[in-house]
């Protein structure tokens, strides 16, 4: 069995390092996870990509335990579908609670997450992305 290197993160935990392993994602085995319901992504899943290909309703992803250091995404909107973004607990994306795209913007739209803090997501997206 292979050992995963562990990562010293800002907030002094350490963390397993196992994002962008051969670009997979270590729970789903895939490159780019898809999504069509509601999904927590969890703590295995830093710097894994998803999206919302095949939704057919709104999807919403609730972040993982926000640290300074941490990256989230990429978060690609593949389906003309509503993405919420939520932070875990009380933490906030932009400043605020749920960062929304709602537009008709399929293949067009993404964002990736940044820990800033212990508690705050820096969002860089293109696209129509709301803070609310």
């Amino acid at each position: 069995m292979q050992r995963v290197p562990m990562m010293p993160c800002a907030d002094g935990q350490s963390r397993a390092r196992r994002d962008a392993a051969f670009g997979l994602n270590p729970v789903s085995n895939e490159a780019v996870t898809a999504k069509t319901a509601a999904y927590t992504i969890t703590a295995q899943e830093y710097g894994c990509a998803f999206s919302n290909s095949g939704a057919s309703g709104s999807v919403t992803f609730t972040l993982p335990t926000c640290f300074a250091g941490a990256v989230v995404g990429p978060i690609f909107k593949m389906a003309n579908q509503t993405i919420v973004l939520d932070g875990k607990d009380s933490d906030t994306i932009d400043g605020g609670a749920t960062l929304q795209n709602t537009a008709s913007e399929a293949n067009r739209a993404g964002v990736i997450l940044y820990g800033i803090s212990a508690t705050a997501w820096l969002a860089m997206r293109t696209g129509t992305w709301n803070v609310v």
